[in-house]
């Protein structure tokens, strides 16, 4: 069986999650226009059915601009890695919004 690993981390103003695997990977003609189609301006319609990609990178960008969205990197026989990154914000809750004492929390909007 197959591998997923979801990793989320702090890089400095951002939020960074990462969702990789160990599958077959993408062949690299398709992970091409996979990638051009999340960079163009707007984005398109790669061929196949890549819908919720491009849907998701395209409402990160609209939300929080261009330094943000989705990243694809993939090996043949190694696997794919899809990086999310948004910013992060700070919003201090307190005790009587969370029913605990008052903490600190990332959150994105």
């Amino acid at each position: 069986g197959g591998l997923i690993c979801i990793e989320a981390k702090r890089e400095k103003a951002d939020i960074l999650i990462r969702v990789s695997d160990n599958g077959a990977g993408i062949p690299e003609n398709r992970l091409t226009e996979l990638r051009e189609a999340l960079e163009q301006r707007p984005v398109r319609q790669a061929p196949g059915k890549v819908y919720g990609l491009l849907n998701v990178h395209a409402r990160i960008r609209m939300t929080y601009k261009e330094d943000y969205g989705l990243t694809i990197e993939s090996r043949p026989e190694r696997g794919t890695v899809v990086c999310l990154r948004i910013p992060a914000r700070e919003q201090k809750m307190t005790a009587d919004q969370t029913g605990r004492s008052a903490i600190e929390n990332i959150v994105c909007r």
